[in-house]
């Protein structure tokens, strides 16, 4: 609830108008794989049948949207040390951007860029030429927390809001309600080439039907959409609550509870789950001496005996398992903050386009580069992306 409280608390402060309020978040694609399909053949063909194409590579498209259905030009990261403009097909549009690295994700560098060359031209006239302010929602990804990125935003009158971590699937309207569609989309316009047999997708083939397929997605349906699945258009935090917590409370017994035998005592000390393992040995000492009068048949007394024992051995194996979590957890913990200060600053914190992190994080990003040069390790060295090519 605190996220939408703060996101509430910002629209309102800074008094920013619907069109000025986006998300932004990247989408991974490997080329040569679609989602499962069900395909009719005879069984008595002795053929091999081939369902993806064997060579894989990975593309990344940063995808952003607007409040009141409107969708930014992408950029798109192709794997590669060199940006060909033999992999980008004629008929897109100018307003797309295109760069390249050997690993075909999204970098520090990208993200970046992709501010100044894709976000802020394609927003900056609905925002009264960059005067009016202008919210961006996106997740925590180390390249949308960078000490550059940080301070564009600042710069060009954009606020930064975080999502919280693991909620994007519930609080981000591309995932609520954009990349779904898309990815249905893609395996429409890539099953013919994959039925043809073809054993290899190009980069050009594939960004085709990538055009056809966002056409079809980011409709203006769709997008508002996924604002108003995510809770915030029209602002409905209870569409997503409902979804986290569910029916928390449990139907009423209405068969009346009987008198209370002085043999019950340690049975109504049981209060959470699991019980006290001394309060649960108690428990089941009280029980077997009630069963013990009791008129039962010996197979269910003998039953009753063995689930007690069985529950005290689970409840040891819990505590043993317990323990191990916590000590490892508390070893990964560590290591995750040594090597991600940045990480930690970032906790719990929602509106981040603020002097005071980029500051600390230029600190941190100047330490890294530090310690890297320290260890002298030599590192294969990546063309520099030209994400602010245009095509004619």
């Amino acid at each position: 609830m605190r996220w939408f409280n703060e996101f509430k608390c910002v629209v309102g402060e800074y008094e920013v108008d619907m069109k000025n309020i986006y998300n932004m978040d990247e989408m991974g694609f490997s080329i040569g794989t679609m989602q499962a399909s069900s395909i009719i053949i005879d069984k008595k063909m002795h053929t091999q049948f081939q369902a993806s194409p064997g060579r894989q590579e990975w593309i990344s498209i940063v995808e952003c949207v607007s409040m009141d259905g409107r969708a930014i030009p992408p950029l798109v990261i192709f794997k590669g040390e060199r940006l060909s403009n033999g992999w980008i097909p004629n008929n897109v549009d100018d307003t797309w951007r295109f760069s390249s690295n050997s690993k075909g994700w999204t970098t520090n560098v990208h993200g970046l860029k992709w501010l100044r060359q894709c976000f802020e031209p394609a927003t900056r006239d609905y925002a009264n030429d960059g005067q009016d302010w202008r919210i961006l929602v996106c997740d925590g990804h180390e390249s949308h927390v960078t000490s550059g990125f940080l301070s564009h935003c600042i710069q060009h009158c954009i606020l930064l809001l975080l999502l919280p971590p693991h909620t994007s699937h519930l609080l981000q309207p591309l995932d609520v309600g954009i990349f779904g569609p898309l990815k249905t989309a893609m395996s429409r316009c890539l099953d013919p080439i994959y039925r043809a047999g073809i054993p290899r997708i190009e980069k050009v083939e594939w960004m085709e039907s990538y055009i056809e397929a966002r056409v079809r997605a980011f409709t203006k349906s769709n997008i508002e959409g996924g604002w108003h699945g995510a809770g915030l258009f029209p602002f409905d935090p209870r569409k997503v609550l409902r979804k986290i917590g569910g029916s928390r409370s449990t139907p009423q017994s209405t068969t009346p509870t009987p008198p209370m035998l002085p043999s019950q005592t340690p049975f109504h000390q049981i209060t959470s789950s699991p019980p006290d393992s001394l309060i649960l040995r108690s428990a089941n000492i009280a029980l077997h001496q009630l069963i013990s009068t009791a008129p039962l048949p010996t197979p269910a007394k003998t039953y009753v005996r063995r689930l007690t024992n069985v529950a005290e051995q689970f409840q040891a194996e819990l505590a043993i398992a317990q323990k191990q979590y916590t000590e490892l957890h508390t070893v990964i913990t560590a290591r995750t903050e040594r090597k991600s200060a940045k990480r930690k600053s970032l906790e719990g914190q929602v509106l981040v386009s603020r002097v005071e992190f980029v500051e600390e994080f230029a600190k941190q990003e100047q330490a890294t580069k530090d310690r890297k040069k320290g260890k002298g390790t030599k590192r294969k060295r990546e063309s520099t992306p030209e994400v602010e090519e245009q095509l004619t």
